[in-house]
């Protein structure tokens, strides 16, 4: 495990433009809380977490070496911001929440180019022009 930041890391697929826009959303969203990294420029630092397994879905990798994927990863990392923790507690305490969420992120990970073309439809080309600059 890499010890080289005080922060989490969420480390997602660089290859992926839906990955890169909703990465840097989340950036925007966390600031210096977390750092964010595609699995291809790190994957090497972190050699007990197998590629394949970051090739499925995000990791937010803890500086104590512990590592949370899929949505549960995303509801963490934006809950590293004071003030931000209600989807981690929603997560964590509503019955079927978490279940809900790790379905849902799922799907949309099993289709990440039709996702990146429906949120270019909901968020428009100019603010995910905006949110790229973020990473």
């Amino acid at each position: 495990m890499s010890t080289h930041s005080h922060v989490p890391v969420l480390v997602y697929d660089g290859a992926c433009q839906f990955c890169r826009v909703w990465a840097a959303r989340l950036k925007w969203a966390t600031g210096d809380y977390v750092s964010y990294r595609p699995f291809q420029e790190v994957a090497k630092e972190f050699p007990e977490i197998p590629l394949s397994t970051f090739e499925q879905s995000v990791k937010l990798i803890f500086p104590n070496g512990e590592a949370l994927s899929g949505a549960h990863a995303i509801v963490r990392a934006l809950a590293e911001v004071p003030g931000k923790g209600r989807l981690l507690w929603s997560y964590r305490h509503l019955p079927g929440f978490a279940p809900a969420s790790e379905f849902l992120y799922r799907r949309v990970a099993s289709c990440r180019t039709c996702a990146f073309e429906i949120t270019k439809r909901l968020v428009g080309s100019r603010r995910i022009k905006k949110w790229e600059q973020i990473l």
